[in-house]
């Protein structure tokens, strides 16, 4: 009885290894990727390795980057959540700059009927905010009545 739970043990363990050693390796051919991209021209790179790059930053630099082939992968490494987290906050807010990009990545991989819509709707909440804390300033920093 304890034989087949030490069995168990192992094969559970073995796959859960091997899952992450090819989830690390299909990050570091992605990192290696944006680098030949030149992705980080703004950074050290010979800082930049898996462990020392944030998720985010990870995330936003391949969608910017790489192919779908290689975007396919990052969905691999990363929840949809997140990836569209991080898309919605980085790359949307950056309209009309990323808005083919936009609109590709809305359409085929965050199933949006009418990007132009809601990246306009992304927009328009970003300045909003951005508005709101430059009043909240303003009335902090001057008072409300000046």
């Amino acid at each position: 009885m304890d034989n087949e739970k030490f069995c168990i043990f192992t094969v559970d363990v073995f796959v859960k290894k091997s899952f992450v050693d090819k989830k690390t390796k299909i990050k570091n051919d992605l990192l290696n990727s944006l680098k030949k991209l030149n992705a980080f021209w703004s950074y050290n790179v010979s800082g930049i390795s898996e462990k020392t790059i944030s998720d985010e930053i990870f995330i936003e630099k391949s969608l910017i980057h790489l192919d779908i082939t290689d975007l396919n992968k990052l969905f691999l490494l990363f929840p949809y959540r997140k990836i569209r987290e991080v898309w919605k906050n980085q790359l949307c807010i950056q309209e009309p700059y990323y808005h083919g990009l936009n609109t590709m990545l809305a359409y085929l991989y965050f199933n949006i009927k009418n990007p132009d819509r809601y990246l306009k709707t992304i927009g328009n909440k970003h300045l909003k905010s951005i508005k709101q804390r430059s009043d909240e300033w303003f009335n902090a920093t001057y008072g409300k009545d000046s």
